[in-house]
């Protein structure tokens, strides 16, 4: 189960209609946002640019559209509802209907412990975008039952520059994005403009969870150009550092004992590579900036794996820290996996450099994606050709699960018995101190009778008997 639908859209074909390119995502808890184009020659039609929501097919909400903008000649529109107890809606948009199945409002993303849940299968795709490779990934992808895709970035760009293309390949995203959430981070080069518009309205950085994973999204071009003399260095400065600073607290939040147990699995997505051999300077000085920001953290909240994109090859390397191979024996500090995914892009990358002494594998750029199966305690990872569906590389990472108290319950039942310990003990020994003291008094009553016949046997006055007391207390030790 998706538990956070952050950028996930959803295309619709028009069928003659004037809306197309609906996109359906998660605004937040409680908020869909539904973003869709008309022609821009009907953009005053009242009646396109309104969402009527009814909830079971019961009575329609009409929400009017808050966004306008113009690419491609057609205005795009968003408006964002609020979400009732129902799950399934029908929707109509600009004279297309349809019906789609929503999260209801959630107060919380928890699913239950870890491995009551089977196994999640996530696709990975890097770079892909209008050309020679998309139409033989995307046939492939479509046609397996993945949970949700994740796209590693570069398609807005591509979008951008395709012209009208661009609306060609949104259809043709459609038999993927129609029946799983379709997760994206932006490019280097990318006009967030267009990004924000087709993909994520807002900060470009965000999570989500699936089952087992807990996965964060970076934008890792406002970072890196931290530190370097580029002409965006000023605008990114201050999004860099709000972005980092999100970073470690997302990082924070998913590492304690609580969220391991429930979520073993932590998985950043970037763009950019921080290791990789295939490609100057994205794979020197540009890497070399990410992981002096980046790589700390990684290794403190102990991150398990690391996506990017960023070059149209695909490469792997062993769990790696400060560029030397590590690993997760012991206490030992330690890096995740670090893999580039760039076999969907166009042209592919035809390099010369040898690999890295912490590269595991890595070959030129093919069509291709990858599939990521996680359950509790296994990480699988397999890297696909989309024409043949051989498997050109795989990795398998595995870890024990955190076991925690079942529930509260066994808890305050466990405080219960150590209350009523506590209380025996407390009785047992006031009864002890108790049956002490009325024993001292016990003898010290005999002990004045003792005194008193022992003076009248003797023949003293009872007046006088502090001189029998004086021959008792003589002998006190025969009387206890």
């Amino acid at each position: 189960m998706l538990h956070v639908l952050v950028g996930a859209f959803l295309l619709c074909r028009t069928n003659g209609q004037a809306a197309s390119h609906l996109k359906v995502s998660l605004a937040n808890q409680c908020d869909v946002a539904f973003t869709w184009s008309i022609p821009s020659e009907r953009s005053q039609e009242t009646g396109l640019k309104e969402v009527h929501l009814s909830p079971n097919g019961g009575d329609a909400k009409v929400v009017r559209s808050t966004l306008q903008s113009t690419w491609l000649n057609r205005t795009w529109l968003r408006a964002t509802v609020t979400l009732e107890d129902a799950r399934r809606y029908d929707v109509k948009v600009g004279g297309l209907a349809t019906t789609l199945t929503l999260p209801a409002c959630m107060t919380s993303t928890s699913s239950g412990r870890a491995g009551t849940v089977g196994s999640s299968q996530i696709a990975v795709v890097g770079e892909l975008g209008p050309g020679p490779n998309s139409s033989s990934v995307l046939s492939r992808m479509s046609k397996l039952d993945f949970e949700t895709t994740l796209h590693l970035g570069d398609m807005a760009k591509s979008l951008a520059k395709a012209g009208p293309k661009a609306l060609e390949f949104m259809e043709m995203l459609q038999p993927t994005t129609s029946k799983m959430p379709f997760m994206t981070l932006p490019g280097d080069l990318e006009e967030l403009e267009i990004y924000q518009l087709l993909f994520k309205k807002g900060v470009p950085w965000y999570s989500f969870t699936v089952d087992h994973v807990k996965f964060i999204v970076l934008w890792t071009d406002a970072v890196v150009d931290l530190g370097a003399a580029t002409p965006k260095w000023s605008s990114h400065q201050a999004a860099a550092a709000k972005q980092l600073q999100w970073l470690e607290k997302e990082l924070e939040s998913a590492n304690t004992m609580e969220a391991r147990a429930l979520r073993p699995w932590i998985i950043v997505a970037g763009h950019r590579p921080l290791y990789c051999s295939v490609l100057r300077p994205t794979c020197s000085s540009e890497a070399s900036r990410l992981r002096s920001m980046l790589e700390p953290l990684f290794v403190k909240y102990a991150v398990d794996l690391y996506f990017s994109s960023g070059v149209h090859a695909y490469e792997r390397s062993f769990r790696v820290l400060n560029g030397s191979v590590c690993n997760m024996e012991g206490n030992a500090a330690c890096g995740p996996v670090h893999l580039v995914n760039g076999d969907a892009g166009d042209p592919p990358l035809k390099y010369v450099d040898l690999p890295a002494r912490f590269t595991a594998q890595r070959h030129p750029g093919l069509p291709g994606y990858g599939e990521l199966i996680v359950n509790a305690t296994t990480l699988q990872y397999r890297q696909l050709e989309a024409i043949s569906g051989l498997v050109s590389d795989q990795l398998l990472l595995a870890k024990k699960i955190v076991e925690l108290p079942k529930d509260e319950e066994n808890f305050l039942e466990a405080v219960g018995w150590l209350a009523f310990a506590t209380a025996l003990a407390t009785g047992t020994c006031g009864f002890v101190k108790w049956v002490h003291a009325d024993g001292l008094k016990r003898r010290n009553e005999a002990l004045r009778h003792l005194r008193t016949e022992i003076a009248v046997l003797s023949g003293l006055p009872i007046k006088a008997h502090h001189e029998a007391e004086f021959l008792v207390d003589n002998d006190a030790h025969g009387l206890h």
